[in-house]
């Protein structure tokens, strides 16, 4: 998701449900600053993680294989 970018939908301090743009080529650690939507209407920082699933498909093992064997 990070290298391919996207939309990933959070939940600000409030409770409110945004999504947001993941550019492309985001990498851990990169942040965000987003006006307006932190505590009492202050500016919120995102930083980007990462989260391994704790399962895996048959097919995406094979997939994770084919691009640690392409060299990414």
């Amino acid at each position: 998701m990070l290298a391919l970018g996207g939309k990933v939908r959070i939940k600000t301090p409030s409770g409110k449900r945004l999504q947001i743009e993941v550019p492309s080529g985001t990498r851990i650690g990169d942040r965000r600053r987003l006006q307006g939507q932190g505590h009492d209407g202050g500016a919120l920082d995102v930083e980007f993680t990462l989260a391994e699933p704790e399962k895996l498909t048959k097919s995406q093992v094979e997939a994770l294989k084919s691009l640690k064997d392409s060299g990414l």
